[in-house]
């Protein structure tokens, strides 16, 4: 069974963004399924999806809790073995509402570092996809 990933931004990615989204997204898809949604800058529409029984959002802030490529790893492989899709929850220019994250039942940071939300998402991507080769034993990732 393949993993799957939901992936929802406040905003759509720019066009700059498109052929790195397409590129992870495709690659991705060998490996397990990803779906992106993006949303305008609605607060009621991601309160729906933080307090929906069916998702398990996470929020990507950085203040949240920052993982190595393995436990990356181990956190998509936990969610397929039980049957969860995780939604990572990424904000536009002014990040995500604090009772938003509040709300979320994880908290992920990619960086110490502030990314603008379409190079996060690339980077969230491409993390996706090394954790899914780490799960496949793939020679992908040579770190640790």
């Amino acid at each position: 069974m393949k993993p799957k990933v939901k992936i929802l931004t406040v905003g759509k990615p720019e066009k700059w963004a498109y052929p790195a989204v397409e590129h992870w997204k495709k690659r991705i898809q060998a490996l397990g399924d990803v779906e992106i949604i993006s949303l305008r800058s609605d607060t009621k529409k991601l309160d729906d999806i933080v307090k929906s029984p069916a998702e398990f959002p996470i929020a990507l802030t950085r203040s949240g809790k920052m993982l190595t490529s393995p436990q990356w790893a181990e956190m998509l492989e936990e969610f397929a073995i039980v049957g969860i899709v995780p939604i990572f929850l990424i904000g536009d220019a002014e990040g995500l509402p604090q009772k938003i994250i509040a709300q979320c039942k994880r908290r992920i940071s990619l960086s110490p570092a502030t990314f603008q939300h379409d190079v996060a998402l690339i980077v969230l991507l491409e993390q996706i996809y090394r954790a899914l080769t780490i799960m496949a034993k793939l020679p992908y990732h040579r770190g640790e």
